[in-house]
Order: structure tokens, then sequence, then C-alpha cells
């Protein structure tokens, strides 16, 4: 299901509920991510949303913490998966949802192609092709 699906389903799931309206859009989700995890102090671990330490999150867990504060309370309601969700379908409304149950190798190759996708689109766009 790609991220606008997602959002056009989202009040149907809950009880007519609008859409939380302080979560950001994070451009480049995916290659921030990757940053964070293979040159900033952080790593991934997809078993757990968040690990004690702080620097180790999954997929949906980084998500949550590069949004910052409305996500990180939001999650406190709806869970990290759900956020997660919503952030990856808010900045990808054009893209599959992520797989957030994959293996680290598969997070990580998926997070790869995509983070290539977004400086391919980021370049195109400089050029004035895109």
């Amino acid at each position: 299901m790609t991220g606008r699906e997602y959002l056009r389903r989202w009040p149907l799931w809950h009880r007519g509920g609008g859409l939380p309206h302080d979560l950001p859009v994070i451009p480049n989700l995916d290659a921030r991510i990757l940053a964070a995890i293979e040159t900033g102090p952080g790593g991934l671990e997809m078993r757990a949303w968040h690990s004690e330490c702080g620097t180790t999150h999954c997929r949906a867990g980084w998500a949550v913490k590069l949004a910052g504060a409305p996500a990180e309370a939001l999650e406190d309601v709806i869970g990290t998966e759900r956020v997660g969700e919503l952030l990856y379908a808010l900045s990808y409304p054009d893209l599959s949802l992520p797989d957030f149950y994959a293996t680290n190798e598969e997070a990580l190759a998926d997070m790869r192609r995509r983070a290539g996708r977004d400086q391919k689109t980021q370049a195109e766009r400089e050029d004035g092709n895109a």
C-alpha cells in the first residue's frame, strides 16, 4: 500500500479521527536514517522499536526519533509502528510503506535503495528535469 492510500484510509481505521496535524514530512527520510546508522552514533535493530541506550532503533523507531517531540508524544498513544507508518506515508506518499518486520539486512537494503531514489530525484530537480 502506498503512503497516499494509507493516509486516505486512516480516518476509517481510527473511527473518523483526522490525521495528526503536527507530524512533519521528513524529506529524504531513509537517507537520514542511514546517515544516523552508518556515520552517526546510532544503530539499527529491527527486533525492537527502541533500545534502552536510546541510540539504536528499528526503522519505525528511527523515523519517530528524527521527527521529534510531536511523533514521540503520539507514539505513547498509538505506538511506534502506527506513527512510523504515518511518517513514512507523509514523507513518501507515492511509495509503498516499508516492512517494519524485515531483518536488519533487508531493511538496510531497502533504505539504501530508497535513499538512492531520493538522491536521483533531487538531482533531477536541480537539473530542471523533474
